[in-house]
């Protein structure tokens, strides 16, 4: 029930079990009270002469009780003392059980009311306290909001009646009761019965309209809500008094039926039946409403009990005649006799199939057939094979006459009901599609939407039983049980919604009452076309009606599923980290220096994106764990980036760049708070490097490198993409961006050098990044690898190559330092003269030293040996652009 507090001059606060309602002058808390239950509302009259009747089911002194009444959400609010508002105030004190006590002059609403009665009233501040007896409300439609000041919850002792507003009177029948079913409109009774027990609605006898004067005959007192006793009233229990020609007798009534109710007639004439209440009857003999029985002194009698519906069982027809001086019955017939047989529907009053009996159905309805038995010496037959593949009541009639013989003049007739109950029921559990693929396990259906739940009633052979009907609206109960998965610690309990009633589904489930009407059952069936389930895996569902003209009929736990997250939503959990050789820079066009197949540009730690499941009512499925979570590494799709998220380069477009991705890691989450919940985490092979080219060449960047999601889709298809509440495509993901990184773009230069022709030569190398205007020293470069077989000696006419070659001065650095090395040398030529260097540098170090945008040239210098004739070597540093 759906309620909005607001808080006007009360204030509400909620300690243990206990509710504190506080004013100016009162504070009442909503406890239960000793005296819960011994004096209940009663009855509200809003009229004219507007009332409150309370009604005392055990004996209390009420001297300083209070009542409080607030109407239309807190406009209207009285509190005051019980005593002051009875006829003699001066009375007010104990009265006993039974007592109907009226409070007058009490302003009322009929739309939206709350009335609380409550116990040892002190009214002298704040402190004073109230403890709850009873409260009722009600109001004039559904779910009524309202703002409630003394309702933070429904109270243990309340009683919360829906759409019994703008009556003018309401009350409980019986009197005294607090259940909300038994509250309604009514007629005024102010200081009467609500319902004496005796003008209970209206009550309906049953019988067959005929009887033996030898035996007594069996009638059936049903509670009816009105005339047509569509409807029995099952809360119903009384003693109600039976008269037949005027003599009466007591029967009892349980729960809206007499068990077992007869009466011995003794004259063979008519007996009229009659009770001292409302009532009609029934004569299941030939569907009238006539309340006479005829009685005779002869005639047929089968005694039966209850059986199931489509078995064969045994009869035995007794022909049975009353003994003149004892008065008993006694046998009428010997030897075989062609007794004619007929039938009628008694409940249900009609049906679509026929009995069997001794291998041949009998005819339609209303019309005889004759079938020949043998009757012993106690007038006994037996008829060896009954069938009725079908539920309910069936009458089975018999007759028999001779004009001649030993019998002539004997005419018997008799009447049986004959009741019969399906032996089982069946559940099953049907996908709302087109081809309402069976729910047993082996199919599929998304958590929260709608599928359909069907009980059948049937024989043992899975035939329907087309005329079963419950005879209550609580009859039929059903249990559901998770059946998997079961995990020690992770998963959770679904809600099952069946017949517009919640159900939650727990590992040791409770029969609930599934409040169904019995006219929902359509040709032995119902159906509910609602039905949904909150949760991941599989369900058990049962049944059972608890009593079928006494027999309490079940069916087999049905496994209902597999139900599958409705869709997924991707969140990123972790954006991860980068990093290449160097750390914290990478170059532009940069691949990995030892397969120079992949880009440098990898995960330091990698990016996790968390996948949620999620029912169709947007909460997440607790229980997509173990074998239910059907997700793989290939379910996530990654679109492999093509330039970085922000970045323009030189030409106003976004710079460029490759990326390698892999499938990830499927790692379900092993906790019981985010239980369901599934994490990918990226894969350590993915690998990316920026485009190295004319667009690129820019000062330093942070890198933003996106990692787009496509779609996630499991093997049982559920997926990021779904339809939502408003009939609109989505598409439930989310960019990961891997964290930043440094992006240079640099080139590999090497420098003029000049010395004596009789000493090694230093050949200066640097890395330089572009700063936007020029090149600089990277001084943060000390991971480039140089090695000596990577230069070359060019002619240039004027040394021979061969007189000289490279040599690693430290042969144990192999690395930048800085940004720049000397280490690599040219051996003294002993002769004068320039001679070529050349350096083959990685791609991504090529720049374009010819002017041509390509970015794919090595870098060069001249060496000149005998420029300097001194002993020690002289270095001159100097950029050129080349």
């Amino acid at each position: 029930m759906n309620k909005v507090f607001k808080i006007l001059c009360i204030l509400i606060s909620v300690f243990s079990s206990f509710v504190a309602v506080s004013g100016p002058d009162e504070t009442v808390t909503l406890g239960n009270s000793e005296h819960v239950g011994k004096v209940v509302i009663n009855e509200v009259n809003n009229s004219a002469d507007s009332y409150i009747e309370l009604y005392f089911n055990e004996g209390v002194d009420v001297t300083d009780w209070t009542l409080i009444e607030e109407g239309q959400g807190g406009n209207a609010q009285t509190i005051f003392e019980v005593c002051s508002f009875v006829a003699d105030p001066t009375d007010c004190s104990f009265y006993p059980a039974g007592t109907f006590l009226i409070l007058y002059d009490v302003d009322l609403h009929n739309t939206l009311q709350e009335i609380l009665l409550v116990d040892t009233n002190t009214l002298d501040g704040p402190n004073g306290t109230d403890i709850l007896v009873h409260y009722l409300r009600y109001t004039n439609n559904d779910n009524s909001g309202g703002d409630w000041s003394f309702e933070p919850e429904d109270p243990d002792s309340g009683t919360i009646v829906e759409n019994p507003g703008n009556e003018g009177n309401i009350c409980s029948k019986p009197d005294g009761s607090t259940d909300p079913a038994n509250w309604g409109p009514c007629e005024e009774t102010p200081l009467e019965p609500n319902l004496p027990p005796d003008n209970i609605g209206v009550f309906q006898i049953v019988h067959d309209g005929i009887g033996l004067t030898c035996e007594a005959e069996p009638v059936e007192i049903r509670a009816c809500t009105d005339n047509t006793c569509g409807t029995i009233d099952t809360s119903i229990t009384t003693d109600v008094t039976l008269t037949v020609n005027g003599i009466g007798q007591t029967v009892s009534i349980v729960n809206g039926y007499s068990t077992g109710a007869s009466f011995v007639y003794v004259q063979p004439n008519t007996a009229t039946l009659a009770l001292a209440s409302d009532y009609v009857c029934l004569n299941t003999g030939d569907g009238s409403s006539s309340c006479d029985v005829i009685f005779s002194d002869a005639g047929f009698v089968i005694d039966t009990v209850a059986s199931p519906s489509c078995d064969i069982q045994q009869l035995q027809l007794r022909a049975v005649q009353k003994n003149q001086i004892t008065n008993q019955c006694e046998g009428a017939l010997v030897g075989e006799k062609l007794i004619d047989f007929d039938f009628n529907y008694n409940l249900p009053t009609s049906g679509t199939k026929l009995p069997v009996m001794n291998g041949s159905a009998l005819a339609q309805p209303g019309t005889k057939k004759s079938y020949l038995l043998e009757f012993d010496q106690q007038g006994v037959a037996v008829i060896n094979q009954f069938s009725y593949g079908d539920a309910g009541k069936i009458n089975l009639n018999s007759s028999f006459t001779e004009t001649t013989g030993e019998y002539a003049g004997l005419y018997l007739q008799g009447q049986s009901e004959l009741t019969f109950y399906p032996t089982q029921l069946k559940v099953n559990a049907r996908k709302n599609n087109t081809d309402n693929t069976l729910l047993d396990g082996n199919a599929n259906e998304k958590a929260g939407n709608e599928f359909s739940v069907s009980i059948s009633a049937q024989c043992t052979d899975g035939t329907i039983t087309t005329n079963y009907q419950p005879q209550t609206i609580n009859a039929i109960e059903i249990i559901t049980e998770r059946s998997a998965p079961i995990d020690p610690i992770l998963g959770a309990n679904g809600t099952l919604v069946f017949n517009d009633k919640i159900n939650l589904v727990a590992i040791d489930g409770d029969w609930n009452k599934a409040d169904i009407e019995p006219a929902s059952f359509i040709s032995g069936e119902y159906i509910d076309s609602t039905s949904t389930y909150s949760e991941v895996g599989l369900i058990t569902l049962a049944a059972r009606d608890i009593n079928y003209f006494g027999q309490n009929i079940s069916s087999a736990n049905q496994t209902i599923g597999r139900f599958t997250p409705h869709h997924f939503m991707q969140v990123t959990d972790i954006d991860g980290t980068l990093t290449t050789s160097c750390n914290d820079f990478a170059y532009s066009g940069e691949m990995d220096a030892a397969t120079q197949s992949v880009g440098a540009i990898h995960y330091l730690v990698a990016p996790e994106i968390r996948i949620e499941p999620y029912n169709a009512f947007g909460a997440v499925t607790k229980n997509y764990i173990n074998e239910f979570m059907m997700l793989t590494p290939s379910s996530v799709t990654v679109t492999a980036p093509l330039t970085d998220q922000v970045q323009v380069g030189k030409d106003g477009s976004l710079v460029a760049l490759t990326a390698q991705i892999s499938a990830g890691e499927i790692m379900p989450n092993e906790t019981a708070v985010l239980s369901g919940n599934v994490n990918y985490v990226f894969s350590a092979m993915d690998n990316f490097v920026y485009t190295k080219n004319s667009n690129a060449k820019i000062a330093p960047f942070i890198s933003s490198i996106p990692l787009e999601i496509i779609s996630v889709v499991d093997s049982d298809g559920v997926s990021t993409e779904f339809i939502d509440f408003n009939g609109d495509p989505v598409n439930a993901v989310q960019a990961s961006v891997a964290a930043s990184l440094n992006i240079k773009f640099g080139r590999w230069n090497l420098q003029d050098t000049f010395g004596p022709e009789t000493e090694n030569l230093a050949q200066i190398m640097q890395l330089e990044y572009f700063d936007g205007s020029s090149y600089l020293l990277n001084t943060q470069d000390n991971c480039t690898v140089f090695t000596e077989s990577s230069m070359v000696l060019i002619d240039l006419a004027d040394l021979d190559p061969n007189s000289t070659s490279v040599t690693d001065e430290t042969p144990s650095s192999v690395t930048f330092n800085a940004g720049e090395t000397i280490d690599l040398e040219l051996t003294a030529p002993n002769e004068v003269g320039k001679i070529g260097v050349g350096y083959q540098a990685p791609s991504w170090l090529q720049s374009d030293w010819l002017n041509e945008n390509d970015f794919n040239e090595n870098p060069t210098a001249e060496a000149t040996f005998g420029r300097f004739n001194q002993g020690k070597r002289i270095i001159n540093k100097k950029e050129i652009d080349k």
